[in-house]
């Protein structure tokens, strides 16, 4: 993104990004509008405010946002998977802990890039420009891909788990026997 988008161009994606993002989320729920609590709106525009807020404060440069929202789909996804095996409050604490993991990892092949133009003039290829190698590792950037999934993390608990009560059904031959 540094090569072809200057700082303030970078911005307006990643906050376009993210207004696409939170316009998507915020349809979904409104389409499935029965479904979802009232409490479960208020969380995802609290959770919006405290995106925004990360934003603006948290996140130094603009491509680092990227990763806050591409954490939040990640823990998702690892959720989802941390599901089919685990129940209770389980789910959220493998979640937590793979997606930093991951986070870290991700740090770490950035760290290692910086030797790549010397193993590939090491190999004789002379062809590979040192500057697309310009990546390192910062906790900082690691604090940030943690917090994009605890973020993730939030959402879950408190949007899409956020569901209203449905009416128990009661069999046709029951009576007027009630379910508690």
């Amino acid at each position: 993104m540094r090569k072809y988008l200057g700082p303030t161009e970078q911005s307006y994606l990643m906050y376009s990004i993210f207004a696409i993002t939170a316009a998507g989320l915020l349809g979904y729920l409104i389409a499935r509008f029965k479904t979802f609590a009232p409490q479960a709106f208020i969380c995802f525009f609290l959770l919006c405010l405290l995106y925004k807020y990360e934003f603006t404060t948290l996140i130094t440069y603009p491509e680092e946002r990227l990763h806050f929202l591409e954490y939040g789909v990640l823990a998702l996804v690892l959720f989802k998977s941390f599901s089919v095996d685990f129940r209770g409050i389980w789910p959220y604490i493998g979640t937590a802990c793979a997606g930093a993991l991951v986070g870290f990892g991700d740090e770490g092949v950035q760290y290692c890039t910086i030797y790549l133009p010397a193993v590939f003039k090491a190999l004789g290829i002379e062809s590979i420009d040192p500057a697309t190698f310009r990546r390192y590792f910062g906790w900082s950037d690691v604090k940030i891909n943690a917090l994009g999934v605890m973020y993730g993390l939030a959402f879950i608990a408190t949007v899409f788990r956020n569901r209203r009560m449905l009416p128990v059904p009661t069999s046709a031959g029951a009576g007027s026997e009630t379910i508690s």
